[in-house]
C-alpha cells in the first residue's frame, strides 16, 4: 500500500507497507496516519505474486486499484470530493480575480488551493470576479467565503453568491460582497461548481461532478490596522504559543495550521509609562524563528512611528520563552492602545509587511501614567519563590506599607500589612499563573509581577 502524500508521483516514502495473506479471504491491515497539509491524495493498493516495493513496478500475477482520499484538518476548509469530476464537461475553466487568473483543474482531485497572490479587501468592499464556465449545462458556481475559518462555508452571509450558466464556454460575471461583519484575518474564498441549478444542500457534500477553486484573501478592518500576509501562515510550525505582559498571559494558543491572525483586544493589558517592563513570549514548533512587537502609541492605526517598534528577540528551541525588555516612553498620552506581536521566518521590523511563514497576534495595553510609582525603589522589591508560596523582600523603609495580591485579570486576591523584610504571600490555594503584588504609600504604589 502507498499513499502520494504529497501528490508528485509514487515514491519510496509513500510506501506505507507490505504483508503477506496466506489463504483465501485473507486480510492485510494497515495504519494510516495522515501527514502534511489538507486536502486530496492518492492512496495505491497492489495485490502481486511476489513483493512489490515499486507502486509503478511490474508484476506477472495481480492487479491494484487506485482509491481517494479526502485529508480534513481543524480550521482548513471541507474537502468534498469528486467521483467524475470534469469528464463530462461540468467546472470552472477559468476565474479572474483582481486581473489574477485561475484555472479550474480538469484531473484528480478536481481542486486546487491559491496563495500565491496577495488578494487584499476591506470588510464591506465589492468586486467582480470573472468566471469562464466548461461545456456542460446547466451547472450552479457557488461563491463562499470562511468568514470564521471553520471550514463548512455554511455560517450567516458566508454564501456570497449563486450563479448558474445557460451556456457552454460560457462568461459571466460574479459580484464578490464581503460581509462587514468579516472579522480581519486571512480567509478561503471558494468557488464550487456543481451540475444542476440547485443550491448544495451543505456545502461540504460530495458531488459527482464539477470542480472548485479555493483563493486565500486577507480581509481588513477600513477603520484598523493592516493585516499582514502570510502565505504559509503556521503550516511549518512557525506561531507564537504563548504571550506574558505584566499579571495578563495568553498561553498555549498556537499550533501547525492554526490561524494566520488573531485579536486578542479584551481585557486590556496594564503598562506603566517610564517603569521598565518585560514581555515574554513562547515560541511555536519551528526552531530559530524572529518575534517582533510594537505598540501603537499615537493611536493611529501603523506600527510606523517613534519608538513603536519594542525590538524583536530570537526563539532558537520549541516551544522555548524569549524575554522582550522594553519601556513606554514618558509622555505617552494615557489609554488603550493597540500592541502587536509577530512571529516570522526572518527578521522583521515592519509590521505589516508580507512574510512566508509566521503568525501575528494584537492585544490591547492600558498605559497608565507612571506618576505617584515608586520607580525608583523598584530595585528593593523582591520575590523569593518558597514550597508553598512567594516571600516578598522589601526594603526596611516600606516596613508599614500595605500590599495587594491580584490575579491576571486585575481581581484582588489578598490584602495585608508590611510587618518586616519578608512577608509570606500565601499562594498554596492559587492555580498556576501570572500574579501581581502592589505595595501602596499614600497615593503612590510599587508594582512587581511574577509567575507562580
Amino acid at each position: 500500500m502507498w499513499i502520494d502524500w504529497s501528490n508528485n508521483g509514487f515514491d519510496a516514502l509513500d510506501l506505507l507497507g507490505t504483508q503477506v495473506v496466506s489463504g483465501s479471504g485473507g486480510t492485510a491491515t494497515f495504519d494510516i496516519t495522515p501527514t502534511g497539509a489538507p486536502g486530496y491524495v492518492r492512496m495505491r493498493v497492489a495485490c502481486t505474486y511476489a513483493e512489490l516495493n515499486d507502486a509503478c513496478g511490474a508484476a506477472d500475477y495481480g492487479h491494484a486499484v487506485d482509491f481517494a482520499l479526502s485529508i480534513g484538518r481543524a480550521g482548513w476548509p471541507c474537502y468534498p470530493l469528486y467521483a467524475s469530476g470534469t469528464s463530462a464537461g461540468d467546472g470552472i475553466d477559468s476565474l479572474v480575480l483582481q486581473s489574477y487568473t485561475y484555472h479550474g483543474l480538469l484531473e484528480f482531485p478536481y481542486a486546487s488551493a491559491h496563495v500565491e497572490n496577495e488578494h487584499r479587501y476591506d470588510a464591506g468592499a465589492s468586486d467582480v470576479i470573472q468566471i469562464r464556465s466548461r461545456s456542460a449545462t446547466p451547472n450552479s458556481y457557488t461563491l463562499m467565503l470562511d468568514m470564521n475559518n471553520d471550514g463548512d462555508f455554511n455560517d450567516p452571509q458566508e454564501l456570497v453568491g449563486l450563479l448558474s450558466n445557460s451556456e457552454p464556454d460560457q462568461l459571466f460575471n460574479f459580484n464578490l460582497d464581503i460581509p462587514a461583519i468579516c472579522p480581519p484575518g486571512q480567509h478561503w474564498l471558494r468557488v464550487r461548481c456543481h451540475p444542476g441549478t440547485a443550491m448544495l444542500a451543505d456545502p461540504c457534500q460530495e458531488t459527482g461532478f464539477g470542480n472548485m477553486i479555493d483563493v486565500l484573501l486577507v480581509v481588513e478592518d477600513p477603520n484598523g490596522p493592516c493585516i499582514p500576509y502570510s502565505p504559509a501562515w503556521t503550516t511549518d510550525g512557525d506561531f507564537i504559543d504563548g504571550v506574558q505582559l505584566g499579571g495578563a498571559q495568553n498561553l498555549g494558543t498556537g499550533g501547525p495550521f492554526g490561524p494566520a491572525y488573531s485579536a486578542y483586544l479584551s481585557p486590556a493589558i496594564s503598562v506603566i509609562a517610564g517603569v521598565p517592563d518585560t514581555l515574554r513570549i513562547t515560541g511555536g514548533a519551528f526552531a530559530g524563528d524572529s518575534y517582533s512587537a510594537w505598540i501603537d502609541y499615537n493611536g493611529d492605526n501603523d506600527f510606523d512611528d517613534a519608538n513603536e517598534l519594542l525590538g524583536w528577540i530570537g526563539i532558537a528551541d520549541p516551544y522555548a520563552v524569549g524575554e522582550l525588555p522594553f519601556t513606554v516612553p514618558n509622555g505617552t498620552v494615557p489609554g488603550n492602545k493597540r500592541m502587536r506581536v509577530r512571529c516570522s521566518y526572518g527578521v522583521v521590523s515592519d509590521a505589516c509587511a508580507t512574510m512566508g511563514w509566521g503568525e501575528t497576534e494584537d492585544y490591547t495595553v492600558y498605559i497608565e501614567t507612571s506618576t505617584g510609582v515608586l520607580a525608583a525603589t523598584i530595585a528593593d522589591l523582591r520575590l523569593l519563590p518558597t514550597t508553598d508560596g512567594v516571600q516578598l523582600l522589601t526594603d526596611a523603609s516600606l516596613i508599614g506599607n500595605s500590599y495587594l495580591l491580584l490575579d491576571a485579570t486585575g481581581r484582588t486576591l489578598a490584602t495585608g500589612r508590611i510587618t518586616a523584610d519578608r512577608t509570606d504571600l500565601p499562594m498554596i490555594d492559587f492555580a498556576r499563573g501570572a500574579y501581581t503584588v502592589q505595595v501602596l504609600h499614600g497615593d503612590a504604589r510599587q508594582v512587581k509581577r511574577f509567575v507562580w
